[in-house]
């Protein structure tokens, strides 16, 4: 997948309707794209299509769907497939060989959700196991009825890629990557942003906070695997080196004692030579 854009307009009641644009270019092998979608507690998916070049061109909404299946049994239809209680896998069929265009649009209900000291998201916008993977990736939320982010109404946080996250110069929640994806990335926001800008349906007495701990462990559970690894790679590093570094002394001193040895050698020889000299003249 050349590139993944995914643009998510916010409604006042906490819904996402929210628009993927996929850039592909299919070769013989290709059969298929697919997204893997992970919604929170208390979201549902409705509304799923996928349109191919431009927004007018529907594809079949399929009612099941075989990756089996052959290229022509996937021709201009799409499905979405759930595997689990708020796991789906969004699958479209590619045509002809090319460069293609395919839009992917659903409706995630009550993504945005009241907290006790605020509002707020938590989702993976893109999650791990796109295919194929994206080489570069977009995320932007944005809110109805014209609502404005700005540094001081939302705090964000993001994990899953290397990129930037960020609110924008036009006052969108701005998320991109500054590397191509592989098996394990993810691009996953969480927003707090301050009371009164929407009217969520979903309330809770629950703070952000408390929301956020599980995901927030997670994290650190990852930061310090992945310092581990660093350490790890660094010790190896190290060690790599001071092997190296003695190897290195090894050598200088064993070409030393050779030179020696060659010189308590050469001595009694040279010697012998000029004393012999001496006598014949």
């Amino acid at each position: 997948m050349d590139s993944l854009y995914v643009v998510v307009r916010l409604t006042d009641n906490g819904d996402a309707k929210v628009t993927a644009r996929s850039h592909v270019t299919a070769d013989q092998e290709s059969s298929e794209c697919f997204i893997p979608l992970t919604v929170p507690d208390g979201c549902k998916v409705n509304d799923y299509h996928v349109s191919r070049e431009n927004e007018n061109y529907y594809l079949k909404n399929s009612p099941n769907w075989d990756t089996r299946w052959s290229r022509y049994d996937k021709l201009n239809k799409c499905a979405i497939e759930k595997t689990g209680e708020n796991n789906y896998i969004m699958h479209w069929g590619l045509a002809e060989n090319g460069y293609r265009v395919f839009y992917i649009s659903y409706t995630i209900t009550n993504l945005l959700r009241r907290f006790s000291d605020a509002d707020g998201f938590l989702h993976e916008f893109i999650s791990p196991g796109v295919y194929p993977f994206p080489r570069f990736a977009e995320v932007i939320v944005y809110g109805e009825n014209d609502v404005l982010f700005t540094t001081e109404n939302t705090r964000l946080r993001s994990s899953g890629f290397k990129g930037k996250t960020l609110v924008s110069e036009n006052h969108n929640i701005l998320a991109f990557t500054l590397k191509p994806f592989d098996k394990d990335s993810h691009i996953t926001i969480a927003a707090r942003i301050k009371q009164g800008l929407f009217n969520p349906e979903l309330v809770t007495e629950a703070s952000f906070a408390d929301y956020m701990s599980d995901w927030n462990e997670q994290l650190i559970q990852s930061e310090l695997q992945n310092a581990d690894s660093k350490n790890s790679n660094n010790d190896k590093s190290i060690s790599s080196k001071t092997k190296k570094d003695s190897d290195n002394r090894f050598l200088v001193v064993a070409a030393v004692a050779v030179a020696l040895c060659l010189l308590l050698v050469a001595l009694p020889v040279i010697a012998f030579l000029v004393i012999r000299r001496k006598r014949r003249g």
